[in-house]
């Protein structure tokens, strides 16, 4: 195990660049005292929700944004996974229920952020207009210009 670290919680083994178990969430990285980071625990009582699915490619934007806003988190690799995992593995980022409306408020930030053409879609969707060539489009639910959809139609399993 020269290049490996094991997490002094659950026992799962991990490369010496990994810093958090996906396992149990405890940190991996020691102090000068030779203990771990516990800044990212849970309460006992925590309610956990998902808040994002994907693979951990997808989520680390959401993490570092959640890093950055001191948001406590958790990864927890998706249920239905069997065989191993991988980099593009299912995982879901935990929250506490009591922090999603933060988080909510700043994905609403961050999206605006960095994609600011997001400000002009909106505005041109307030107007009545696609947002993608800025025609008329009433209560249309495609663009008759682009073929945009404009409206997202959930399907339900009432059969």
């Amino acid at each position: 195990m020269a290049n490996e670290k094991q997490c002094p919680t659950c026992g799962a083994e991990y490369r010496a660049d990994i810093e958090i178990c996906v396992d149990c969430n405890t940190s991996l990285i020691q102090d000068a005292s030779g203990s771990t980071d516990e800044t990212n625990q849970f309460p006992e009582d925590a309610t956990l929700i998902s808040v994002a699915m994907g693979s951990v490619k997808n989520i680390q934007p959401l993490v570092k944004l959640l890093e950055e806003n001191d948001l406590k988190f958790r990864i927890d690799l998706s249920k239905h996974i069997t065989e191993g995992m991988s980099p593009n593995s299912d995982f879901h980022l935990m929250l506490d229920e009591k922090d999603v409306p933060r988080f909510n408020q700043l994905i609403e930030e961050y999206k605006y952020k960095e994609f600011p053409e997001l400000s002009a879609a909106d505005e041109l969707m307030e107007a009545g207009c696609c947002p993608a060539c800025g025609t008329k489009v009433g209560d249309e639910t495609v663009c008759p210009e682009c073929e945009l959809p404009l409206v997202i139609i959930e399907e339900t399993d009432e059969d």
